[in-house]
């Protein structure tokens, strides 16, 4: 069959105007249609793709080490590889890495496997673990078309976006607090160096009232960051027609997470006593930072 005709046969097919025959001389593989054989033979394509996607990421992430980056340019030119090819397979390794061959990712085409790297870590690590991406439900991923995703992506990205700004106007707002009272400190320390000389202890205390600052602040930003986790949860479950067994898997999912946030949170805690050893004739007492 020549260049000719076989142009104008995809055209047919394109039209839904090929046989079956022609379907099978121009695509066929030298074995007899078979439904369930040609599904598993696409999903082993599909999997090539994000191993391919993988192995191009590490041989950048090597030779970017090695050479200048005009060399690494000159790299990708050679492989044939565009700046975004090369972008997106390092975010494959740096994201995801090696996985089985039963992980979601491998399922997923070029342009969907791009999208889920645009996402945080935590967020894909969830997923690749048998949790939901964020608010798109797991199965939804595979199941919805490459534009339909990357809609979805870019309107958490966007939300996240958001997010990040409030949370730094939040701290930007604690940290001038935080200076207003610093001022009226100095104030009040300007007004008792006209009376008496510093002790051991005003010099002391006033190094403890300067490295207090971030310390108030961190712990502000943990506060202000469990209030949108919160918020979060409770509007989760508002969702229409969730299940509960839904519900149930979206919360185990962060089993691991929230075994870390309470030890760090305990780990912060005998920090904290540690720095307020208990004497009997010394109360230790906690001044809580006034808001």
């Amino acid at each position: 069959m020549s260049n000719k005709e076989i142009s104008k046969d995809i055209v047919a097919l394109e039209q839904h105007n090929l046989t079956v025959k022609q379907v099978e001389e121009l695509y066929g593989d030298g074995l007899p249609y078979d439904y369930n054989r040609l599904i598993e033979t696409g999903r082993v394509a599909t999997r090539n793709i994000y191993q391919s996607m993988l192995d191009l990421g590490k041989a950048c992430m090597r030779i970017a080490a090695h050479e200048t980056r005009g060399k690494f340019e000159e790299a990708l030119e050679r492989m044939g590889a565009s700046h975004a090819d090369g972008w997106f397979a390092r975010q494959a390794v740096l994201k995801i890495g090696d996985v089985s061959e039963s992980s979601p990712v491998n399922f997923l085409g070029k342009r969907k496997i791009r999208s889920v790297l645009q996402l945080d870590e935590p967020i894909i690590k969830t997923y690749l673990e048998g949790g939901d991406l964020g608010p798109i439900p797991h199965d939804d991923v595979e199941k919805m078309s490459s534009r339909q995703l990357e809609e979805e992506v870019r309107k958490l990205r966007e939300d996240r976006k958001q997010q990040d700004e409030d949370h730094q106007k939040k701290i930007e707002a604690l940290e001038k607090v935080v200076r207003q009272k610093e001022g009226k400190i100095s104030d009040m320390e300007m007004e008792l160096a006209g009376r008496q000389p510093p002790t051991k202890e005003d010099i002391a205390q006033a190094k403890l009232d300067e490295k207090r600052k971030p310390l108030f602040t961190a712990i502000m930003s943990g506060i202000e960051d469990l209030s949108v986790a919160i918020d979060r949860v409770e509007d989760i479950c508002r969702t229409d027609d969730v299940q509960l067994d839904q519900l149930t898997r979206l919360a185990r999912s962060f089993d691991s997470e929230m075994s870390l946030l309470k030890e760090k949170l305990d780990t912060l805690d005998e920090a904290l006593n540690a720095a307020c050893p208990i004497k009997e004739d010394v109360p230790c007492t906690s001044n809580t930072p006034n808001k």
